[in-house]
């Protein structure tokens, strides 16, 4: 179970408890978020600590949001092992918040397991908002290093194997649309991105709700590598603007 104390539920609860002392009832529900807010959870990438993840979170708890920290349990295992974990906190949260969708902003191998748990693990009615940050929606010409060298399958490593550009696993989690149900999608990309490669990789494509910024076509000056991009102030500004639905103006100082 997530648990999460805001001053939100706390004024809440002391209301609800007044309730219970005049009206006799026996139980209060966590208040909904503001009109238009959801609770918005960041989904790490592979091997991120969750303490790495708390700039962003600051910087979004600056605008008004509350947020969670989803830390990814198995980072070598497939996607559709993980995902599971992702669904069950996607439901944590609004269990705990009594909210009827989340916002998530994920990056890197979260970027598969947000659209995973979309598309396979019946989350599409669940989330407004996905920005994702280097998301590998499309893979790294990376994973398909091993193969080239003479490394069998990764040497095992199923994300690995599913990273390869073109893969079975990216092939199906991509056809026959990127983009599902109402979902409002923003992906944030960067020039200087070394792993996720080449940096388009990390875009959607097709119909649907689907914005893609490339870091660089409005703050040229602005490198943010692939590690960078979940504490970086100009990439940052960009995920606010889209968590609001707003059309993304990086602020390329912050």
């Amino acid at each position: 179970m997530v648990t999460r104390v805001t001053a939100r539920n706390v004024r809440a609860f002391m209301m609800c408890a007044a309730v219970i002392a005049a009206s006799g009832l026996t139980a209060c529900q966590p208040a909904p978020p503001p009109p238009g807010q959801d609770p918005v959870i960041i989904a790490a990438g592979a091997f991120a600590p969750e303490f790495s993840q708390e700039p962003l979170a600051t910087r979004l708890r600056a605008e008004g949001f509350d947020v969670y920290i989803y830390v990814v349990p198995t980072p070598l295992d497939g996607i559709e092992e993980t995902a599971p974990s992702l669904a069950t906190f996607i439901q944590g949260v609004l269990d705990s918040t009594g909210a009827t969708k989340v916002d998530i902003v994920n990056h890197s191998q979260s970027g598969l397991l947000t659209r995973h748990v979309i598309k396979y693990l019946g989350m599409a009615n669940k989330i407004d908002t996905v920005v994702s940050l280097s998301g590998l929606h499309h893979g790294s010409a990376l994973a398909s290093l091993p193969p080239l060298l003479g490394v069998p399958d990764c040497l095992g490593v199923e994300i690995c194997v599913q990273l390869e550009s073109g893969s079975d696993y990216l092939t199906a989690l991509n056809s026959p649309t990127e983009a599902i149900g109402n979902i409002h999608y923003v992906n944030i990309g960067s020039v200087a991105d070394v792993l996720a490669v080449p940096y388009d990789n990390n875009f959607m494509y097709g119909t649907g709700d689907i914005t893609n910024v490339l870091v660089q076509s409005q703050c040229p000056l602005r490198l943010p590598g692939h590690l960078a991009m979940i504490v970086n102030g100009t990439v940052a500004s960009g995920v606010i603007d889209g968590l609001k639905r707003q059309p993304i103006t990086l602020d390329c100082f912050a």
